[in-house]
Protein backbone atom coordinates (compact mmCIF):
# COMPACT_ATOMS: atom_id res chain seq x y z
CA UNK A 1 0.00 0.00 0.00
CA UNK A 2 2.64 2.06 0.98
CA UNK A 3 4.32 2.02 -2.32
CA UNK A 4 1.32 2.50 -4.18
CA UNK A 5 0.68 5.53 -2.50
CA UNK A 6 4.29 6.78 -3.18
CA UNK A 7 3.27 5.83 -6.81
CA UNK A 8 0.13 7.61 -6.90
CA UNK A 9 1.53 10.98 -4.79
CA UNK A 10 4.58 11.06 -8.08
CA UNK A 11 1.58 10.79 -10.80
CA UNK A 12 -0.37 13.27 -9.38
CA UNK A 13 2.55 15.53 -8.92
CA UNK A 14 3.55 15.27 -12.40
CA UNK A 15 -0.13 15.52 -13.62
CA UNK A 16 0.05 18.92 -12.14
CA UNK A 17 3.21 20.52 -13.01
CA UNK A 18 2.09 19.42 -17.08
CA UNK A 19 -1.71 20.84 -15.83
CA UNK A 20 -0.16 23.75 -14.96
CA UNK A 21 2.45 24.04 -17.79
CA UNK A 22 0.26 23.98 -20.45
CA UNK A 23 -2.23 26.39 -18.79
CA UNK A 24 1.10 29.12 -18.56
CA UNK A 25 1.61 28.31 -21.90
CA UNK A 26 -1.76 28.88 -23.31
CA UNK A 27 -2.83 31.96 -21.13
CA UNK A 28 0.08 33.89 -20.00
CA UNK A 29 2.27 33.80 -16.46
CA UNK A 30 0.09 35.67 -14.75
CA UNK A 31 -3.46 34.34 -15.79
CA UNK A 32 -6.23 33.85 -13.65
CA UNK A 33 -6.72 30.27 -14.63
CA UNK A 34 -4.07 29.48 -11.95
CA UNK A 35 -5.57 31.03 -8.93
CA UNK A 36 -6.73 29.18 -6.29
CA UNK A 37 -10.26 29.90 -6.74
CA UNK A 38 -9.89 28.26 -10.34
CA UNK A 39 -8.14 25.10 -9.09
CA UNK A 40 -10.73 24.78 -6.12
CA UNK A 41 -13.42 24.63 -8.59
CA UNK A 42 -11.49 22.36 -11.20
CA UNK A 43 -11.05 20.12 -8.18
CA UNK A 44 -14.52 20.20 -7.04
CA UNK A 45 -15.65 19.18 -10.30
CA UNK A 46 -13.44 15.96 -10.65
CA UNK A 47 -14.50 14.95 -7.32
CA UNK A 48 -18.56 15.27 -7.83
CA UNK A 49 -17.63 13.57 -11.02
CA UNK A 50 -15.96 11.05 -8.81
CA UNK A 51 -18.71 10.43 -6.37
CA UNK A 52 -21.56 10.50 -9.36
CA UNK A 53 -19.57 7.47 -10.66
CA UNK A 54 -19.83 5.80 -7.08
CA UNK A 55 -23.20 6.73 -6.30
CA UNK A 56 -23.91 4.90 -9.86
CA UNK A 57 -24.94 7.96 -11.47
CA UNK A 58 -24.63 7.01 -15.00
CA UNK A 59 -23.53 9.64 -18.10
CA UNK A 60 -25.46 9.76 -20.96
CA UNK A 61 -23.13 9.56 -23.52
CA UNK A 62 -26.62 9.57 -26.22
CA UNK A 63 -27.36 12.91 -24.34
CA UNK A 64 -24.05 14.13 -24.28
CA UNK A 65 -23.59 13.93 -27.65
CA UNK A 66 -26.81 15.75 -28.57
CA UNK A 67 -25.91 18.47 -26.44
CA UNK A 68 -22.59 18.90 -27.96
CA UNK A 69 -23.98 18.46 -31.67
CA UNK A 70 -26.80 20.87 -30.62
CA UNK A 71 -23.81 23.54 -29.79
CA UNK A 72 -21.64 22.66 -32.39
CA UNK A 73 -24.73 23.24 -35.27
CA UNK A 74 -25.59 26.46 -33.02
CA UNK A 75 -21.34 27.77 -33.67
CA UNK A 76 -21.65 26.99 -37.19
CA UNK A 77 -24.97 28.79 -37.99
CA UNK A 78 -23.18 32.01 -36.15
CA UNK A 79 -20.64 31.12 -38.36
CA UNK A 80 -22.80 31.23 -41.96
CA UNK A 81 -24.86 33.87 -40.00
CA UNK A 82 -21.57 36.36 -39.76
CA UNK A 83 -20.19 35.83 -43.38
CA UNK A 84 -24.04 36.48 -44.53
CA UNK A 85 -24.99 39.71 -42.45
CA UNK A 86 -21.36 41.44 -42.12
CA UNK A 87 -19.27 39.53 -45.19
CA UNK A 88 -16.86 38.36 -42.45
CA UNK A 89 -14.95 35.07 -41.24
CA UNK A 90 -15.14 34.49 -37.64
CA UNK A 91 -13.55 30.55 -38.27
CA UNK A 92 -11.25 30.42 -41.42
CA UNK A 93 -7.43 31.41 -41.99
CA UNK A 94 -7.03 34.69 -41.39
CA UNK A 95 -10.53 35.23 -39.15
CA UNK A 96 -8.16 36.45 -35.95
CA UNK A 97 -6.70 39.11 -37.90
CA UNK A 98 -9.33 40.29 -39.53
CA UNK A 99 -11.49 40.43 -35.49
CA UNK A 100 -8.44 41.72 -34.46
CA UNK A 101 -8.35 45.18 -37.00
CA UNK A 102 -11.91 45.45 -36.30
CA UNK A 103 -11.58 45.57 -33.01
CA UNK A 104 -8.54 47.79 -33.02
CA UNK A 105 -10.75 50.06 -35.95
CA UNK A 106 -13.45 50.47 -33.30
CA UNK A 107 -11.57 51.05 -29.92
CA UNK A 108 -9.66 54.36 -31.97
CA UNK A 109 -12.49 55.59 -33.82
CA UNK A 110 -15.10 56.00 -30.13
CA UNK A 111 -11.70 56.71 -28.14
CA UNK A 112 -11.94 53.96 -25.85
CA UNK A 113 -7.91 53.70 -25.65
CA UNK A 114 -7.76 55.43 -22.31
CA UNK A 115 -10.73 53.41 -20.71
CA UNK A 116 -9.46 51.31 -17.74
CA UNK A 117 -11.86 48.65 -18.80
CA UNK A 118 -9.87 47.79 -22.23
CA UNK A 119 -7.93 44.45 -21.87
CA UNK A 120 -4.70 44.40 -23.38
CA UNK A 121 -2.47 41.22 -23.87
CA UNK A 122 0.07 40.10 -21.55
CA UNK A 123 3.30 40.06 -23.73
CA UNK A 124 2.65 42.81 -26.65
CA UNK A 125 0.22 44.73 -24.75
CA UNK A 126 -2.10 44.64 -28.01
CA UNK A 127 -5.90 45.58 -27.57
CA UNK A 128 -7.50 42.20 -27.06
CA UNK A 129 -10.55 40.21 -28.84
CA UNK A 130 -11.34 38.98 -25.34
CA UNK A 131 -15.31 38.69 -24.89
CA UNK A 132 -14.82 41.24 -22.55
CA UNK A 133 -13.81 44.35 -24.53
CA UNK A 134 -16.74 42.74 -27.41
CA UNK A 135 -18.95 43.84 -24.57
CA UNK A 136 -17.35 47.37 -23.64
CA UNK A 137 -16.86 48.19 -27.12
CA UNK A 138 -20.73 47.89 -27.47
CA UNK A 139 -21.23 50.55 -24.73
CA UNK A 140 -19.64 53.32 -27.19
CA UNK A 141 -21.37 51.83 -30.71
CA UNK A 142 -23.61 54.19 -32.36
CA UNK A 143 -23.79 52.82 -35.72
CA UNK A 144 -26.66 49.64 -36.26
CA UNK A 145 -23.98 47.84 -38.20
CA UNK A 146 -21.15 47.46 -35.56
CA UNK A 147 -23.51 47.06 -32.48
CA UNK A 148 -25.18 43.96 -34.64
CA UNK A 149 -21.27 42.61 -35.78
CA UNK A 150 -20.23 43.04 -31.87
CA UNK A 151 -23.51 41.00 -30.80
CA UNK A 152 -22.74 38.10 -33.39
CA UNK A 153 -19.17 38.00 -32.11
CA UNK A 154 -20.39 38.11 -28.72
CA UNK A 155 -22.99 35.31 -28.98
CA UNK A 156 -20.51 33.18 -31.05
CA UNK A 157 -17.25 33.58 -28.38
CA UNK A 158 -20.02 31.98 -25.74
CA UNK A 159 -20.74 29.25 -28.03
CA UNK A 160 -17.48 28.57 -28.70
CA UNK A 161 -16.54 28.44 -24.84
CA UNK A 162 -19.24 26.24 -24.39
CA UNK A 163 -18.22 23.82 -27.52
CA UNK A 164 -14.46 24.20 -26.89
CA UNK A 165 -14.64 23.96 -22.60
CA UNK A 166 -17.18 21.79 -21.81
CA UNK A 167 -18.79 19.88 -24.59
CA UNK A 168 -15.70 19.19 -26.65
CA UNK A 169 -14.02 16.01 -26.29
Amino acid sequence: LLAYNAKDAIANLRAYKLFTEAIRKDYGEHTSKLSDVCFSHCNDLIWQTVIMEEQGVPFDIKQLTAVHDEYVTAMENLIALVQEKHNFPLQSKGSATAKNKIVKALVEKYDVETDARLIRTTKTKAISCRTDNLILLKEFCTEKNELALLTDFIEYEKVKKIVTSYTGP
